[in-house]
């Protein structure tokens, strides 16, 4: 088995990637630079005070749904192949504390899975089992993934090879028979035509 993607394959997953991050990069600062200029305008033609926050509160209110919460997910992704270093299927879900309103611990399961860099390094990456519903990571222990900056999910390959996949830009489980991610209509034999 390859160590790493074909050249036609990589180049496509980069480009997917490299759409995404400068889509959301384009988004946030957008957002940025258009929250503070509508509270400036809003606050002069209102004549009203900025210690008032009755005049920019619905304001910030009316855009806060817009506001590109996982972006930081993107655009502090990087570009690198990985190997994953251990099962991740029984072992690695562990409970967090979160504190509900009436400070009683509540848990919430999350799925860690480490993944070793060609470079040397080392990284794990938390999924919390709630954010994924009828989703699922099918990784097992050795298998090659690529990162793509841009992409929130690492893409195992070979990728004809897997009964499922995780689609590397939401998450939604691919099946082998039905290669169209559900979630984003993304075609892994568009991306890949020749890793077989």
């Amino acid at each position: 088995m390859s160590s790493r993607l074909d050249k036609s394959t990589e180049e496509k997953l980069i480009a997917l990637g490299n759409k995404r991050y400068y889509r959301t990069l384009a988004l946030t600062i957008a957002w940025i630079v258009f929250v503070p200029t509508a509270l400036v305008i809003t606050l002069i033609t209102t004549n009203r005070s900025v210690a008032d926050p009755r005049y920019y509160i619905p304001l910030i209110l009316l855009v806060l749904p817009f506001f590109p919460f996982s972006a930081h997910k993107v655009l502090f992704s990087k570009t690198f192949y990985a190997t994953v270093s251990y099962n991740v299927h029984e072992t690695q879900f562990e409970s967090l504390k979160w504190t509900n309103p009436r400070n009683r611990p509540e848990r919430v399961d999350v799925l860690e899975i480490t993944f070793k860099k060609d470079d040397g390094g080392e990284i794990t990456i938390a999924y919390k089992k709630d954010r994924f519903p009828l989703k699922g990571f099918h990784f097992e222990d050795g298998d090659r993934v690529f990162f793509a900056r841009g992409l929130k999910y690492p893409l195992e390959f070979p990728i004809m090879g897997k009964d499922k996949i995780t689609c590397p830009i939401c998450g939604t489980t691919i099946e082998a028979e039905s290669p169209v991610c559900r979630g984003c209509n993304l075609d892994l034999t568009e991306i890949s035509e020749q890793n077989q």
